[in-house]
């Protein structure tokens, strides 16, 4: 059963796939295959001439010995709209695996980051609450950048923004690795690593100032840079406990 995969969502030249058959039935010219296409609509023009014993651009025939017929229904051999094993159609998002895992790894990457702020905190500024209440200021202005004090309207909003800000960024990571899981400790790393850079590198130079972060306002760059560190790893972690869902 053949299929012209990649000629949809990869936008791969027709044409190209079509050789790419017609070389393939000639490799199994001697061992009497019966080679289907199957076909999801409508028969288009150029894949019917192929079934038939052509192609438009080389003129060739499939070989004797491996005949090729078209079965023009749609969702052939696709599992059934009810099953619980159904797996999510190429090309698009599996949106229950992707928020499961943005839930689980954002989670742990804002605790983690979280208690490197916390700790930063205390011991550059002496209040372990100033770097979240920082976080803040997109809210409240630059009055939550001096806030060392612990208040609901200040670490309240920091902890939700950093949490919520983590979880995006892994929810995003997850999304654009679409359906390929992650097969080892150091691609769940390296994932980690990258989301977590490119999280830096728009923070602080795409977004306007008062969506900036806020605790580099209050804390060294060898904290910011252990902040970031931590929220890689906690998506590295998400990533590597779920992979055996994808």
């Amino acid at each position: 059963m053949l299929t012209r995969v990649g000629g949809g969502v990869f936008g791969n030249d027709l044409r190209w796939i079509n050789d790419a058959i017609t070389r393939a039935a000639a490799l199994v010219r001697d061992h009497g295959l019966d080679l289907r296409i199957v076909s999801h609509g409508p028969v288009p023009p150029d894949l019917q001439e192929l079934v038939d014993g052509s192609t438009p651009e080389r003129g060739e025939r499939p070989p004797r010995g491996a005949r090729m017929r078209l079965f023009p229904t749609i969702g052939l051999f696709r599992p059934s709209r009810s099953s619980s094993q159904r797996q999510p159609e190429l090309g698009m998002i599996d949106w229950k695996s992707t928020l499961r895992e943005g839930i689980l790894s954002g989670t742990l990457a804002g605790v983690l980051s979280a208690a490197v702020l916390l700790a930063a905190g205390k011991r550059e500024t002496g209040s372990a609450v100033a770097p979240v209440n920082a976080e803040s200021h997109w809210l409240w202005g630059d009055q939550a950048l001096r806030e060392d004090r612990l208040t609901l309207r200040h670490t309240l909003t920091g902890i939700v923004t950093h949490q919520l800000s983590t979880v995006f960024w892994a929810t995003l990571y997850r999304a654009l690795r679409g359906r390929r899981a992650v097969r080892s400790v150091p691609e769940a790393l390296l994932g980690g690593i990258a989301t977590s850079m490119a999280a830096a590198a728009i923070d602080y130079s795409l977004v306007p100032k008062r969506l900036s972060p806020g605790f580099e306002h209050r804390l060294s760059r060898g904290s910011m840079v252990g902040v970031f560190a931590a929220i890689a790893g906690g998506i590295s972690v998400g990533a590597w406990l779920l992979r055996d869902r994808d």
